[in-house]
């Protein structure tokens, strides 16, 4: 993974966790808690039958989406539109920080395995950037600009949070100022 968006990767894992004792991998030496910059790229993931890609992968089919975030209150989910730079899956096993767990490192030589999947799977989002006009949401449209968001830890997404697959068009307005359209294509599920 390129040193630029380890950084993200690193930052993610210490939000995700709620564990800022997590290290960079090059001060390994000073902690057993490090995260590794190792990743695996896949060329693809299918999630419930649609099929979701980074930009590079034959054109953008795939690559453009959106994401679940949930609100600061907890109650609201939020929409986030962007494209899939590339899919990866990395190996970490979170430390223990919970008194909980003392009696599981008594009983089991691993115990952090019982709690979660040492393997995840992200997508390395840019995100385009949000604009805050509803005026075509009743056409289920939304608008945002055609340029991104600046890089942080939000780009690295786990993939269970891809909604779905969208389509966009560039807009001009009649100010000359340029928007960016965005089409939800939701897909049939067949169980």
């Amino acid at each position: 993974m390129s040193d630029i968006h380890y950084v993200h990767l690193l930052q993610y894992y210490k939000v995700a966790y709620n564990n800022e004792q997590l290290v960079h991998f090059q001060q390994a030496s000073e902690s057993s808690y490090f995260v590794d910059n190792t990743i695996t790229l896949l060329k693809y993931i299918n999630i419930l039958g649609q099929v979701y890609k980074g930009k590079g992968e034959s054109g953008s089919r795939g690559s453009l989406v959106q994401a679940k975030f949930i609100g600061s209150t907890g109650e609201h989910i939020i929409a986030y539109t962007g494209q899939i730079q590339y899919i990866f899956t990395h190996s970490f096993t979170p430390p223990p920080t919970s008194s909980s767990l003392t009696p599981l490192l008594r009983t089991h030589r691993r115990p952090t395995q019982l709690l979660h999947n040492s393997q995840h799977t992200f997508a390395f989002i840019k995100w385009y950037t949000p604009e805050n006009d509803k005026s075509r949401e009743y056409e289920h449209v939304e608008t945002c600009f055609p340029t991104f968001s600046p890089d942080d830890f939000q780009c690295v997404l786990p993939v269970h949070r891809i909604m779905l697959e969208v389509a966009t068009a560039e807009h001009t307005t009649r100010r000359k100022v340029k928007k960016m359209l965005v089409i939800p294509l939701p897909k049939k599920q067949y169980i």
